[in-house]
């Protein structure tokens, strides 16, 4: 059985995954909202990474989305993490992945 820190830093780590879903502002403002509801700053304001969605990557790199999600599953240097029943792609890690390939591009 869980800690109630662990369960605490599961929690955060969740809620900063979902939030890395919004805009920006938004996510300030649900932050703000989170913190004023329970009385004390749970949730430390942070730059959040910008996290896509495999519909969103297939729409950057003109593929079906189908097919990013077989990427995203089987391969590593990706760096997609499954969050409930979508894979999802932090920034850095897809900057990482989309440089490493067009390096390789360049190479040949």
């Amino acid at each position: 059985m869980k800690s109630s820190s662990e369960k605490v830093q599961y929690a955060r780590s969740a809620i900063y995954t979902l939030l890395g879903l919004l805009e920006p502002e938004e996510a300030n403002a649900v932050l703000n909202h989170l913190n004023e509801r329970f009385g004390r700053s749970l949730l430390i304001k942070q730059d959040l990474p910008r996290v896509f969605t495999c519909e969103e990557l297939a729409k950057r790199w003109r593929l079906h989305a189908n097919t990013v999600r077989l990427l995203a599953a089987n391969d590593s240097r990706l760096g997609a993490f499954k969050q409930g029943r979508r894979w999802l792609v932090r920034q850095d890690s897809l900057d990482a992945y989309e440089q490493a390939k067009t390096a390789k591009k360049i190479k040949r």
